[in-house]
């Protein structure tokens, strides 16, 4: 049986190696329990795992001592991050932050005011997974007043998005996926910062289609050039089998450095015009990244 200052230094020495094997804070609990149980050359948890008891430290009581050290140590940090990423969608002429969440099997999507999300209850029931409540924010009267047909386009907008999202995160250990992922993720950041930044959104928006052609021509093994011209890197994808892009989209995408600047202004319209046509285009380039 340990001390209490035994234990505490036992968890600092296992915290550190976890550290140094860049192990995230939210897996270390589990990682740390595993660890401690070789240390101390004991099984720990179980079916009959007990609470933190003060003062003891055995293999019934020693999993729950872990757990509270790192809910003390590192508090929310060990919330898992349950989503994907997020998206801007339009409603009613104003942007709102769309969170699009992980989901494994199969789900019921629907955009109902009147429906909440739920688990599944019984076997033969799926899952439900209300758009509305995964918008950041969103006020239940703004919701009641939505259209039939404005709800339906939002619903077609999440389930789009949804996909785009999966199929990125599907080839994330390619070369430029995990640098434009945290593009996508600027370029909503910027249009909901407060006050909004609709230049540096459009900056993030260019950088991310740039990081998915760039990442199509590694993956030919081709020469990736060193410039921001979103046509020329089409082209040459063009050129190794990627489907044509819509020039239309390129143009709506591309923009000089001076957006990050004030030097060439930027509007909510031109922003999410960037944003939605890297996401098209995303949704073109991921599926023929393998």
């Amino acid at each position: 049986m340990i001390t209490d200052a035994e234990f505490q230094d036992l968890m600092e020495r296992i915290d550190e190696d976890l550290r140094k094997e860049s192990v995230p804070i939210p897996a270390r609990p589990l990682s740390a329990t595993a660890e401690a149980s070789k240390r101390l050359r004991m099984t720990i948890g179980g079916p009959n795992v007990l609470p933190a008891v003060p003062g003891r430290y055995d293999g019934l009581t020693t999993e729950a001592h872990i757990i509270a050290w790192y809910d003390r140590r590192y508090g929310d940090r060990l919330k898992m991050n349950c989503r994907l990423g997020s998206v801007v969608v339009m409603i009613l002429g104003d942007p709102w932050r769309l969170l699009l969440p992980i989901v494994y099997g199969s789900v019921t999507i629907t955009c109902d005011p009147d429906r909440k999300t739920h688990p599944s209850t019984k076997r033969w029931e799926l899952p439900v997974c209300n758009v509305l409540e995964r918008i950041e924010q969103f006020p239940p009267g703004q919701a009641a007043i939505l259209t039939l047909e404005q709800r339906r386009a939002l619903l077609n907008f999440f389930v789009f998005s949804m996909k785009t999202l999966q199929d990125l995160d599907g080839i994330a250990d390619k070369s430029f996926i995990a640098e434009a992922l945290a593009d996508l993720e600027s370029a909503v950041m910027h249009i909901m910062s407060h006050p909004a930044q609709y230049g540096l959104s459009r900056w993030a928006s260019l950088q991310f289609m740039e990081k998915l052609l760039k990442s199509y021509l590694a993956t030919k093994k081709a020469t990736v050039p060193r410039n921001h011209q979103l046509q020329q890197l089409a082209n040459s994808a063009q050129q190794l089998g990627l489907p044509a892009l819509d020039p239309a989209a390129i143009a709506a995408i591309q923009c000089s450095a001076g957006v990050r600047y004030g030097e060439e202004q930027a509007t909510l319209r031109e922003a999410i015009m960037a944003h939605h046509a890297s996401l098209r285009l995303a949704e073109i380039i991921s599926e023929h990244i393998r």
